[in-house]
């Protein structure tokens, strides 16, 4: 059952998938804390924290992060990086195929499949460690659940959009207002006239 779990990388390096854990060597386990394990993605690295900078720097300023590299983040240095720009026009380019799909199965292809063309490409999923400020890998699961999202949520640009139209309610004082700001209104003029 240990082999069901273990998968061998190209470079020799096995992975547990259900305990996280890279081996070096078939007796030798050491655990990593962080390892990319899914096998549709390249040889397995360690996630590495790329040295960063505070959010609110542009991301080019940010030493080891590449233009294939997806941030993980809703602010304005993770909406402008290339990175991020190309992955939503390759989620624009799947949508369609994914909200139409028959079954989960075939959504759940297609989304390892985003995830294994962003990481063939060179590209990492990274996300701000808040603590730390570094960069982090957060792993395929958590790719894919953005992947998913993201073709989950994706608007199709041909949809005519509909404008409501805004429902104004105008007040119509009563007759005990109208007395009320009257009286309000004669109190303020006999005090401005003694000004």
């Amino acid at each position: 059952n240990k082999m069901m779990t273990m998968m061998r990388m190209p470079s020799g390096l096995m992975v547990n998938h259900q305990r996280n854990t890279l081996a070096l060597s078939d007796g030798d386990v050491k655990k990593e804390e962080r390892v990319a394990t899914s096998p549709t993605s390249s040889p397995p690295f360690k996630k590495s924290a790329v040295d960063s900078l505070p959010t609110t720097q542009d991301s080019a300023n940010i030493p080891g992060l590449s233009a294939a590299d997806v941030l993980c983040g809703r602010d304005k240095v993770s909406h402008a990086h290339v990175g991020n720009k190309r992955f939503r026009q390759i989620i624009e380019k799947n949508r369609e195929e994914y909200q139409t799909a028959p079954s989960r199965d075939a959504k759940t292809t297609i989304t390892c499949r985003i995830v294994a063309m962003i990481r063939d490409s060179g590209g990492r999923f990274l996300k701000q460690n808040a603590k730390t400020n570094e960069w982090e890998d957060v792993g395929d699961g958590y790719a894919r659940e953005k992947v998913s999202h993201a073709l989950r949520s994706a608007k199709d640009p041909n949809r005519p959009r509909i404008k409501k139209p805004r429902k104004v309610t105008k007040h119509v004082p009563t007759p005990d207002e109208d007395a009320q700001f009257e009286t309000v209104l004669c109190d303020q003029r006999k005090i401005f006239e003694q000004l």
